[in-house]
Order: structure tokens, then sequence, then C-alpha cells
């Protein structure tokens, strides 16, 4: 298992960090490792994003999230190299118009995997990551 989080403040408002979040059909756009992405209209009207990624070798994962406003948290339909992967998004605004995002996340592996591998493949550079974030979010 592998749990990962990180906290920054980002210069975009809390709705354009949603928006950014939201917007699985643009993930592939501006982050780095992910190949393919959209979303997948469900009769419920459930949010699900299908994503695929290459960190090391490429993989392909399905998740279904949950929009609470200033949280939103997702769980995995389906996934080729996880056994399991959930996590959420805290997200609090600041006084100045900024947002101050808190990302956690925890994976399992259906194989035995070396934790430099492990993190390599799910934690590697959060930072970077919310940054790619921030940067989309600018943009809506």
């Amino acid at each position: 298992m592998a749990d990962v989080s990180c906290t920054a403040t980002l210069k975009c408002s809390v709705e354009q960090l949603r928006k950014a979040i939201l917007d699985f059909d643009n993930y592939h756009k501006y982050i780095k490792e992910c190949q393919e992405s959209k979303k997948i209209p469900q009769e419920d009207g459930a949010l699900v994003g299908s994503f695929v990624v290459k960190v090391l070798t490429q993989f392909h994962y399905s998740l279904k999230f949950d929009d609470q406003g200033l949280t939103i948290s997702w769980k995995m339909i389906d996934g080729d190299i996880f056994e399991k992967m959930e996590g959420h998004w805290e997200l609090v605004p600041q006084d100045d118009g900024s947002v101050e995002a808190a990302y956690s996340a925890v994976f399992d592996f259906k194989i035995k995997i070396p934790e430099r591998v492990k993190r390599m493949l799910v934690g590697n550079d959060l930072k970077e990551m919310m940054t790619q974030f921030e940067s989309w979010a600018l943009t809506l």
C-alpha cells in the first residue's frame, strides 16, 4: 500500500480549481504523465473519469468522483495495476482569493512492487502535479 499527500496554496480561486479537478476531458492537456483522459457519461449522473497514465509503464484506471463542494473525493472503479485507489481534495478558500489545496490518496497494487517504484508511480512529484492543476485552473 502507498499513501501520498500534499498541501499547497494555489493562486487560483476555489471555483477555478474545482472546475480543473472535475475537467476530466482535459487532464491529458496539462498533466504531463496523463496520456488520455475523458469523462464517462453515466445514466445516474455520477461523475466518472477514465485515465491512461504513463510513469515507467502505461496503465489505465477509472475513478468515480463525489463532489461535495470544498471536498472532492474519488474511488477506483477499475484499473489494470491498482487493487485499490481512493483519495480526496480538500479546498480551503483564503482571504486573498487563493485556495489552500490538500491532496491525499491511498493506493494498493495488484502485485508486489518495491517501495521506491511505488513512490515513482503514485507520488513522485505531487507539488508539480498541483502546479499543473493551478496553471489549468487559471485558464478557466
